[in-house]
């Protein structure tokens, strides 16, 4: 017989604050990025929170966090809706949905403010809104993105291409997954802080998750139920 398997809940590592009540929440974000087995990076939204604008009462939305069992450090602030996080050498990069447009990929900087909601490359979406952007189109005055999509890509998961023969030019790129686009980008690092080449290649689906396998191959989950293997040929 095949020996049954069950998960545990053992520790609750991180409860968000403020409560945001369920039918106005929006721009969950979540992803997570374990470091090893005591220590994980975690991103949270601003939950469509109709108070981000006022800094004392956000609280925890809008953040990326370094969590273990016993310890919850808040990294940076000031985000919308994170759903990419990838770490490289000792670099965190999110990438980040702005509203419509002003999508991000940000190098995170301890202590940094990236601007949410008072400054985005992207627009409000109409009047009646949560909340509109003070100064849409700029980011005068709080951590720039290292790059921005205008229009919006809507973007998700971010993974690191590894070293070696099989990804050719594109080894060691930065690739995301979109929503919108239905596409994945990929990202060339010239340095920790600077973009280089970005590329788009469609795959006529809407992209929400990315894993590479132990031989480099690339996996996508699809909202439409869909799992793609993707390689360089």
């Amino acid at each position: 017989s095949k020996k049954e398997q069950s998960i545990d809940k053992r520790e609750r590592w991180f409860q968000g604050k403020p409560c945001v009540a369920i039918s106005a929440v929006q721009h969950a974000a979540g992803r997570m990025q374990v470091i090893d087995s005591t220590t994980a990076y975690l991103t949270t939204g601003d939950l469509g929170f109709p108070r981000i604008n006022r800094v004392a009462a956000r609280g925890w939305l809008g953040g990326v966090f370094e969590i273990k069992a016993n310890s919850i450090k808040q990294i940076s602030k000031g985000h919308r809706n994170p759903q990419g996080i990838v770490k490289i050498g000792n670099n965190i990069y999110i990438s980040e949905h702005g509203p419509r447009g002003g999508d991000e990929l940000n190098l995170i900087k301890a202590g940094k403010d990236y601007g949410w909601p008072f400054v985005t490359f992207g627009q409000a979406y109409s009047s009646g809104d949560y909340v509109k952007p003070t100064r849409p189109g700029t980011h005068a005055g709080y951590e720039k993105p290292l790059y921005s999509w205008v229009p919006s890509v809507a973007p998700t998961e971010l993974v690191q291409l590894p070293t070696g023969p099989q990804w050719k030019a594109q080894q060691s790129q930065i690739v995301m997954g979109t929503l919108a686009e239905q596409a994945l980008i990929f990202i060339e690092l010239l340095t920790p802080n600077k973009v280089g080449a970005v590329t788009s290649f469609d795959v006529g689906h809407r992209i929400r998750d990315l894993e590479l396998l132990p031989d480099g191959t690339m996996v996508a989950t699809t909202d439409d139920g869909k799992l793609l293997f993707i390689s360089r040929r």
